[in-house]
């Protein structure tokens, strides 16, 4: 009987864990994009800059 308690919060645990795994990635995922769009728009602005001169 014991037994089956320890086992239901190894599995909310491991529920637990996959979801914060799983929000980790996808913080990573949004800083990636930010910074894609970032150097984007550094590249951009230095062209329009260099084209003006």
């Amino acid at each position: 009987r014991e037994l089956t308690g320890s086992n239901k919060i190894l599995r909310q645990h491991h529920r637990d864990t996959l979801l914060s795994a799983n929000n980790l990635g996808l913080a990573l995922r949004k800083r990636c994009e930010a910074e894609v769009i970032y150097q984007h728009t550094l590249i951009s602005a230095e062209k329009m800059f260099r084209s003006d001169y």
